[in-house]
């Protein structure tokens, strides 16, 4: 008996910065193996697909293009599996490059939670020497983009 509990886990694939099929197949291992062991939701670290430390390859359309791809495999590899995974991955939308919790489940994307990738952060020591931090150069009107609510589960095509 359950109780009406799910099994969650957390994956942490071994990653290639940059090197979006090797990562990819490390999250299919993993969505395998869990599933393999009843998980019924598993989630992966952000940008999970690409590796978080991409920087200015993120201004790349190749390093997008294959994120895209790869989001498509992942797709077709879990069109049999019931479990539910979320996958980190850079999402481009319109003229915003966001990183986005994808929640995938046999094949289907169910949702996406975004929040915009900063192009570069800068810091500042303060007079008391504390650490000042300043996250990138998106204007606030930008930033109200990033609500769950507005804007749609992302189609990847």
């Amino acid at each position: 008996m359950n109780y009406g509990f799910i099994k969650v886990a957390s994956a942490i694939p071994s990653v290639r910065v940059g090197d979006v099929k090797f990562n990819t197949l490390q999250i299919e291992n993993l969505i395998a193996q869990a599933e393999g062991k009843g998980v019924e939701v598993l989630v992966f670290p952000e940008l999970a697909i690409t590796g978080y430390t991409c920087q200015d390859l993120f201004r790349q359309s190749l390093l997008l293009d294959e994120a895209d791809t790869a989001m498509m495999v992942l797709l077709d590899f879990t069109r049999k599996l019931n479990i539910i995974s979320i996958i980190g991955a850079p999402v481009v939308v319109g003229n915003l490059l966001l990183n986005c919790a994808v929640v995938i489940q046999q094949g289907e994307i169910l949702a996406s939670y975004p929040r915009p990738i900063c192009p570069t952060i800068t810091s500042s020591t303060r007079s008391d020497g504390s650490l000042r931090r300043r996250t990138c150069g998106l204007p606030k009107s930008d930033m109200r983009a990033t609500s769950c609510r507005s804007l749609p589960p992302q189609k990847f095509s």
